[in-house]
């Protein structure tokens, strides 16, 4: 990939974060997606009062990716490949914001980024007076 301390252009970016006191306990779940020209990146961390679970995957330059489970204080390092790492965030529903970019990327091409549908918008309401006006208006006579 890149070479640390280049440039790199971010492709597609999601956080989510929640927290909230519920009953004198804090409950803080952090969701995030980096893909760039650097690779994908991805991080969950949930805290409901002592229990703490933390997923973080990072692609490798070979085509892999290597993620790290922290639950509680068990520390679990696996790598995956692409079809393996589908598969994975597919069984674990608190992973469903990666497997849902994952498909994503994979539909629109993978390192070329992600792509929303567009959505034609009807222009401001100002705009589309104007436009409807332009062909009833007369001109002026001298």
């Amino acid at each position: 990939m890149s070479k640390k301390g280049s440039k790199s252009s971010l492709t597609f970016l999601h956080e989510k974060t929640f927290k909230q006191v519920k009953d004198n306990k804090v409950i803080i779940n952090e969701e995030s997606v980096i893909d760039g020209t650097k690779g994908l990146t991805f991080k969950l961390y949930q805290k409901e009062d002592d229990k703490k679970k933390k997923f973080i995957g990072k692609s490798k330059d070979d085509g892999t990716y290597e993620l790290i489970i922290i639950d509680g204080d068990k520390k679990e390092v696996l790598n995956f490949t692409n079809k393996e790492l589908l598969e994975f965030v597919k069984k674990n529903p608190e992973l469903e914001f990666v497997h849902t970019y994952l498909k994503t990327r994979k539909l629109s091409g993978g390192k070329k980024g992600y792509k929303l549908k567009s959505n034609s918008k009807r222009g401001s309401r100002k705009g589309t007076k104007k436009s409807s006006r332009k062909g009833t208006k007369k001109g002026s006579r001298k």
